[in-house]
């Protein structure tokens, strides 16, 4: 049977009818694919034709164009740039004021060992060999080195360095150094330029060659803080961890070294860092150690061995600290020696200082074993009830150089 619909209201139901029948067509196949999926089989969607897709051009001036200030857009706020604040950079000089001058009052405080409760310093008289107790302090005779044979290198030309603005020429180890590390420099009496190393020892340089002097010479140690020569071109050399070297010449020859002999605490010295040194008129020596200054006088004997009788300065003398500092010794003209120490500023006029050769008294303060205090005056109930580690190796104790006073322990 065949119809015909001519007007457009059948038309309209023709097309409800068309669009029912896909509906119905298109739950079918959905429930087609919900069975496949809830068996378990595989499911392969359907690849989209792109060549089939419709393409929709849309025109630009259908589109929607907001404009502030239009169709009841408001404008943006608008907020005026206040004016800003210019500040110039302007420095404002000073002129220096005039500094504050303290006057120092002349009548300084002057401390005299042996004078108004000051005790004198250490006496120590050396032995000529073995070893003496004296004040209770075992006192060495001096080591003596003959100094070996320096070794002798030919300096090579001085350098310069590339493009370098000024003549400024160099000497190190590739030109016959012992070290590139220099501490002190000196001319002697001959016209030698000396140099006191970290490590390499001393260097003589005289123009042409170095002779270098190290441990192996004589010198107690490589490290030479200052070389300093007396009166006589004795040279004296400050080492850091060995004490004070001398290097005795003999004056009728250019370059007369004949051998070292070398002092330490074990000769009186109250140091073996040694940091500076100097000679009095009274060819008197002075040092400055790190832990406490000393003055000492020398004699050289008849079979050429050298003697010093040295006193020492410690904070009972009138020291306000012990550690001197590197080459701050200095004998002014009014033979005034000064000292640069660790905290202060130190002076000993030398017109109102006397050495005394009395020995001084000693009295016993305290007793420390192991950083444990001993009650010296009742050693044996002290050491049985203390907590030290060996006993044994305190059966007995003596002592000698003490004064009998009221601080004599008991039953010595």
């Amino acid at each position: 049977m065949f119809f015909l619909f001519n007007n457009k209201k059948y038309e309209n139901i023709k097309y409800i009818l068309f669009t029912t029948f896909l509906a119905l067509f298109y739950s079918c196949n959905n429930d087609k694919k919900n069975d496949a999926f809830s068996n378990n089989s595989v499911f392969s969607p359907n690849k989209i034709d792109t060549s089939k897709l419709q393409t929709i051009n849309i025109n630009k001036d259908s589109l929607l164009i907001i404009t502030p200030g239009e169709n009841g857009i408001p404008l943006p706020k608008t907020i005026k740039a206040s004016k800003p604040t210019i500040k110039h950079n302007t420095l404002t000089p000073k002129l220096a004021g005039s500094p504050k001058v303290t006057s120092i009052n002349h009548a300084l405080k002057v401390i005299t060992p042996g004078k108004n409760g000051i005790p004198l310093p250490k006496n120590f008289l050396i032995p000529d060999t073995g070893y003496s107790i004296q004040n209770g302090d075992t006192v060495y005779a001096p080591i003596t080195k003959t100094a070996g044979y320096p070794l002798l290198t030919n300096a090579l030309p001085s350098r310069y360095k590339d493009a370098a603005t000024y003549n400024v020429q160099y000497l190190d180890v590739d030109q016959g150094m012992p070290s590139s590390y220099i501490r002190n420099i000196l001319q002697d009496k001959r016209g030698n330029i000396w140099f006191g190393t970290s490590g390499g020892g001393a260097s003589r340089y005289d123009g042409k060659s170095f002779t270098n002097f190290t441990e192996k010479e004589g010198l107690l140690d490589d490290n030479v803080n200052e070389i300093f020569e007396d009166k006589d071109k004795n040279l004296w050399f400050c080492t850091s961890i060995g004490g004070l070297s001398l290097l005795i010449t003999d004056t009728s020859k250019t370059n007369g070294e004949k051998y070292f002999q070398n002092f330490t605490t074990a000769d009186g010295l109250p140091q073996n860092l040694i940091l500076s040194i100097t000679q009095d008129s009274l060819n008197r020596f002075w040092l400055g150690t790190e832990g406490g200054n000393a003055v000492f006088t020398l004699s050289i004997e008849n079979n050429g061995q050298a003697k010093i009788h040295p006193h020492s300065f410690y904070k009972a003398d009138g020291l306000q600290s012990l550690d001197a500092i590197f080459k701050s010794i200095y004998l002014d003209k009014k033979n005034r020696i000064w000292w640069g120490m660790g905290k202060e500023l130190t002076m000993l006029d030398l017109t109102k200082f006397e050495l005394s050769e009395k020995v001084p008294t000693i009295q016993f303060t305290g007793l420390d074993i192991n950083e444990t205090f001993i009650a010296y005056q009742l050693l044996a109930d002290t050491l049985q009830n203390s907590n030290l580690a060996d006993q044994s190796s305190f059966n007995e104790i003596k002592f000698s150089g003490i004064t009998d006073y009221y601080n004599y322990p008991q039953n010595l």
